[in-house]
């Protein structure tokens, strides 16, 4: 059985800890096959080595301080990592994200002379200067990716938008290239056997937090641009975030009180049941490395609308299972609402957006391909 250290940001602190849900289910279906332990580097923030879904899991205790407790921080991941490599050796680390954990880990793979892969799963290879996104506006993320990317052997992407973004910018790293995309949990996420009898509105469904980089603000105007062309619609915008106080003032300004609503963060495992009382799920993201939350929702029976960003221009197809609309463009997003709104085969295309979903995106099968690609 290969043994397999993973070297990520945050990890779960117990079963009923709902961090990364994704990391989780990867972790779980992992550690059926092999021996995985888990390396977090910020959560949970405790010194006592824990188990969890019969992995061990090795947090640092100071992982959130700044300044000098970085460095320590870094001295601590290492020889805890060398320490567990004595005790029963490592055949390969796996690095979830290209900048900080990725360069611990390419760090240690170097000490220990072991492969490395490392999965991009977030904004390492973007820098939008206007909300201040991504780690290629830091010089020193910019050097921890790069270095990452040239220790690594193995990079894995779960898009063609992340490959594109990768073999642009690091062109040397073309070779390392695997495309293997996240998973959803097709089992929780599905239809229901019947929808409850529609009210006549549009009902709309956003995941994601309340951060600049979702651009929530351009679904809320091309929403209220819908509305205003007869479109009766509710919205429900699902997460939490910085951005909540400025996009209530802009549901006021546009006149959606009574028909945008801002639930706050919703655990993992209840989303399900927002999704199927909806018709349509929406993200107008300027940014994703994947976009998980879409496909929840498509594998839920909802037709999507959404910027051509992570896995989303390679799933969805346009007026088969939604809509692509270019990115802060608040008239697409209107016009794609109305289409949606007197779709008549509407339902038809929740259909075929589920069958896509389940096709395509089953856990098993897309980590089987990880742990080949470990042994390769």
């Amino acid at each position: 059985m290969l043994n397999i250290g993973l070297v990520t940001a945050g990890f779960r602190a117990h079963e009923t800890d709902w961090f990364l849900p994704w990391q989780t289910r990867l972790v779980h279906e992992l550690q059926k096959k092999v021996a995985v332990r888990v390396f977090p580097l910020r959560y949970p923030v405790q010194d006592k080595p824990y188990q969890v879904d019969n992995v061990w899991v090795f947090p640092h205790a100071k992982g959130q301080l700044p300044g000098i407790h970085w460095l320590r921080m870094v001295q601590n991941r290492w020889w805890t990592m060398v320490q567990e490599h004595r005790r029963k050796p490592f055949d390969r680390l796996h690095a979830i994200w290209a900048n900080e954990p990725g360069a611990i880990a390419a760090l240690v793979a170097k000490s220990l002379k072991l492969p490395l892969t490392v999965t991009l799963a977030g904004g390492e290879l973007t820098g939008l200067k206007d909300i201040r996104y991504g780690s290629q506006l830091s010089g020193l993320q910019r050097q921890c990716v790069r270095y990452t990317l040239n220790q690594a052997d193995q990079i894995v992407v779960g898009s063609d938008y992340i490959r594109d973004q990768c073999r642009s910018l690091f062109p040397a790293s073309t070779a390392k290239l695997h495309k293997i995309p996240l998973g959803v949990e097709i089992e929780h996420f599905s239809p229901l056997p019947e929808k409850a009898t529609s009210t006549g509105e549009l009902r709309l469904i956003a995941v994601g937090g309340l951060i600049p980089v979702k651009d929530h603000a351009t679904l809320i105007r091309g929403a209220a641009l819908a509305y205003r062309q007869g479109v009766k619609l509710r919205l429900d915008l699902i997460g939490e975030g910085s951005q909540r106080e400025a996009l209530q003032y802009l549901i006021q300004q546009e006149g959606l009180a009574d028909r945008v609503r801002l639930p706050g963060w919703i655990p993992h495992h209840k989303l399900a049941a927002y999704y199927q009382q909806a018709d349509v799920v929406a993200l107008t993201s300027r940014h994703e490395s994947f976009c998980l939350s879409i496909l929840e929702g498509m594998a839920c029976g909802l037709p999507a609308i959404a910027t051509p960003v992570g896995v989303l221009p390679e799933v969805i197809q346009p007026g088969q299972t939604g809509f692509i609309v270019p990115i802060g463009d608040a008239r697409a997003v209107a016009e794609a609402l109305i289409r949606l709104a007197h779709h008549p085969e509407r339902d038809t295309m929740g259909k075929r957006a589920t069958i896509r979903i389940q096709h395509q995106f089953r856990w098993e099968p897309l980590v089987a391909q990880l742990i080949h690609l470990y042994a390769t």
